[in-house]
């Protein structure tokens, strides 16, 4: 892993597309559906209707605003997205990573890494039964399901904000390293998604 200096702290301003896996895109904004936070959105393009569709859970009961946030409202940023397989043979799937603030009050929370992985369905419009963080109805034909080790509760107090966290890291602009790529960093097999990213430490 690479630091910047001690007395040069680097950062991410802005939203940004993350491109990955084929011709799906992750980016984060504000949505009148959520308020002041930003979350994390992704699209994949149709080349048939040579249009972008939005994917994943309704997460604004009908509204068709599909977030992949844990907890919608809190803030979210710096997606990356890749593809790969956890299963030799099979068809990638997309794995996005993002920061996410996660602690009962947005503006004074810890930031957290999280991972989901997109998950093809049979229709559109049908419900994500069994997902996290939610099971609510998928757009376009992806689910996407929140991935990893549940390490401590969110202190959030009302569904469907009530999950766990997950990965735990106070962090900045995240990176997937996917599955089955060629990869400096070392995979457990092919097939063993690989995750790195900065944290902040005190200097000596």
């Amino acid at each position: 892993m690479v630091r910047g200096a001690c007395a040069q702290p680097w950062k991410r301003q802005g939203s940004r597309a993350a491109r990955g896996f084929e011709d799906l895109q992750a980016w984060y904004e504000p949505n009148r559906n959520f308020g002041d936070p930003t979350n994390i959105f992704a699209s994949r393009f149709n080349a048939g209707a040579n249009r972008w569709l939005p994917s994943g859970q309704d997460r604004a009961n009908g509204a068709q605003v599909p977030s992949l946030n844990i907890h919608t409202n809190r803030t979210a940023e710096n997606p990356s997205v890749a593809g790969g397989a956890t299963v030799a043979g099979n068809d990638p799937v997309p794995w996005i990573i993002w920061e996410e603030n996660d602690g009962p009050v947005d503006h004074d929370s810890s930031r957290q890494i999280f991972v989901a992985k997109g998950v093809k369905q049979t229709a559109a419009g049908t419900p994500c039964s069994g997902f996290k963080p939610s099971e609510a109805n998928n757009m376009n034909g992806f689910c996407f399901q929140q991935v990893g080790l549940e390490r401590f509760v969110s202190a959030q107090s009302t569904p469907p904000d009530d999950t766990d966290s997950r990965p735990k890291a106070l962090t900045t602009v995240p990176v997937v390293v996917p599955p089955d790529s060629t990869t400096s960093v070392p995979l457990d097999s092919t097939t063993t998604p690989t995750l790195v990213w900065p944290e902040p430490t005190e200097c000596v």
